[in-house]
């Protein structure tokens, strides 16, 4: 549990670090990669392709992880912060409030079309053009609610 508590802590402090050293950006590297690769593929290749590149990427992260906690496993201090650290890269609270914050702020400044983009490039993948300010922020909110959760 004070893991997962400082782990939130250094979310809340931080934020997210820059992409070339966050590990949630290098899995998406890598897929992206993949895809790239298999575009244009027949759809069984599609299919076995990308479960063998998400089996990969998830395994050499595990993988990844595993080594760091058995390395360091006789220096409990040390594994504690790299586990912090870890599981920091899993959260963006921080990033979520920031995003819904920059919808809320362009709705009360009466910018609704600046409340559909910020809302389109940080919270939602669905089409933003077309909603009144009351939905955009009942999408932010709940937006805010479902990643929280997923976090």
């Amino acid at each position: 549990m004070a893991v997962l508590v400082l782990a939130l802590v250094l979310d809340l402090i931080v934020g997210e670090p820059p992409n070339r050293w966050h590990p949630v950006a290098w899995a998406g590297g890598a897929l992206a990669a993949g895809r790239r690769a298999l575009a244009g593929a027949a759809r069984p290749t599609l299919v076995l392709g990308g479960a063998f590149l998400v089996l990969i990427v998830v395994t050499f992260a595990a993988g990844a992880v595993l080594l760091a906690e058995r390395l360091l496993e006789p220096w409990p201090l040390a594994r504690a912060v790299v586990d912090v650290c870890l599981l920091k890269g899993a959260l963006s609270v921080r990033a979520l409030f920031e995003a819904v914050l920059r919808v809320r702020a362009a709705l009360t400044r009466g910018d609704l079309p600046g409340a559909r983009a910020s809302l389109r490039a940080d919270l939602v993948s669905r089409p933003t053009d077309q909603l009144s300010a009351e939905l955009a922020g009942s999408a932010a909110v709940e937006s805010l609610a479902e990643n929280l959760t997923d976090s």
